[in-house]
C-alpha cells in the first residue's frame, strides 16, 4: 500500500472543510476529482473511511484515525519542506562546538536554547575537552567553533578574543598547605599531591609542570578535582568561578608559594579559515562574542 502525499492532502480537506464541495474549492480542484481521490484513498486501505448512510458523510472510526496520520504525515512533510529551504540558504546542517571545561558552561547552554527557541535548522552539538585536548576532539569530531585558552598548534585559524577569567590555585583550608604561616618553596610544596585534569597545564604557563611531572594526580574533569581538593587529597587549579562560595567563606585558601597563585586566562574561539562559518555558526558566533 502506498498512499501518496495528494490523497492524504485531499483527505485531511474533506475533513476539515466538510465535504468533497469544500474540500475541491480549498485545493482549486473539481468535485470529481476530490470524490476520486478518497475512493482510491479507501480501496488502498482496504476499509471504508466514510459512513455514507446518512444525509452527510461522516469519518468511521477507522476513518478518524486514518484522518489524524494523514494529518501528522502532511505536517512532516511541511517541515521537511521548510528544511530543504532553510538549509539551501546557507544554513548549515550541524554545528559542531569544542570548548575548554575551565570555561562557564552557561554561554554554550544559551546557545542550544537559543536555537531551540528559534526552531533553527542546523543542529548544535557541544564538546568539552581540556587544555591542548581540546583542539584533539575539535579535529577528531570535524568541529566547526573551538573556544580554547590555549594557543592552537594548527595555524590556519581565525580567532576572536573572548572575555578574561581566572585560574586559582587552591587547597582546603584544614589541609597543612594552608596552615604554612610563610610562602612555600617549589620544593617543599613537592611532598603534596598536586591535582590537574588531563591535558598539559604548562600549556597555560602556570608555573606548575615540575608539579605535573612528579607529584600529580590526574582527574577527569574539574568538577572532580574540587570535590578531591574539598576533601583535603591535595591542592591544584581551578576555575575562580566555579568556587567563588568556598573563597568567600574561606573553606578554600589561595596557596602561599613563591609564585603567583592567580592566573589570569585569555580563552580565544576559533575557527578554520578555508572552511566559511554558515548562518549556524556566524550566529554562534555573534552569541559568543556578546559574552
Amino acid at each position: 500500500m502506498e498512499i501518496s502525499l495528494d490523497q492524504a492532502k485531499t483527505y485531511c480537506a474533506f475533513v476539515e472543510y466538510k465535504g468533497y464541495q469544500g474540500a475541491a474549492q480549498a485545493l482549486n480542484k473539481s468535485h470529481s476529482a476530490v470524490v476520486y481521490a478518497i475512493n482510491c484513498l479507501e480501496e488502498q486501505c482496504g476499509f471504508a473511511l466514510l459512513d455514507r448512510s446518512g444525509y452527510r458523510s461522516r469519518l468511521t472510526a477507522n476513518g478518524q484515525r486514518v484522518y489524524e496520520k494523514c494529518a501528522r504525515l502532511l505536517a512532516a512533510a511541511g517541515e521537511l519542506e521548510s528544511l530543504c529551504r532553510d538549509l539551501n540558504d546557507d544554513w548549515e546542517t550541524t554545528v559542531k562546538i569544542v570548548y575548554d571545561g575551565v570555561l562557564p558552561t552557561d554561554p554554550f547552554l544559551q546557545i542550544l536554547k537559543l536555537f531551540d527557541d528559534q526552531k533553527s535548522p542546523s543542529r548544535i552539538q557541544i564538546f568539552s575537552d581540556f587544555l591542548d585536548g581540546v583542539e584533539r576532539t575539535f579535529e577528531k569530531v570535524e568541529g566547526q567553533l573551538m573556544v580554547s585558552v590555549t594557543p592552537p598548534q594548527n595555524a590556519a585559524y581565525a580567532s576572536f578574543a573572548l572575555s578574561p577569567a581566572k585560574s586559582v590555585l587552591v587547597a582546603h583550608k584544614d589541609h597543612p598547605i594552608s596552615r604554612h604561616k610563610t610562602p612555600w618553596r617549589m620544593d617543599e610544596l613537592m611532598d603534596f599531591h598536586f591535582l590537574t585534569v588531563r591535558g598539559a597545564d604548562h600549556n597555560l604557563q602556570l608555573g606548575t609542570r615540575e608539579f605535573e611531572e612528579s607529584t600529580a594526580f590526574r582527574l577527569s574533569d574539574f568538577s572532580l578535582k574540587k570535590e578531591a581538593i574539598m576533601k583535603k587529597m591535595g591542592f591544584g587549579w581551578l576555575p575562580e568561578r566555579m568556587i567563588t562560595r568556598e573563597l568567600k567563606a574561606r573553606e578554600l585558601r589561595l596557596v602561599k608559594w613563591e609564585r603567583s597563585s592567580i592566573q589570569h586566562l585569555h580563552p580565544h574561539v576559533y575557527h578554520r579559515k578555508d572552511a566559511p562559518l554558515g548562518r549556524a555558526g556566524q550566529m554562534v558566533l555573534h552569541e559568543l562574542l556578546k559574552v
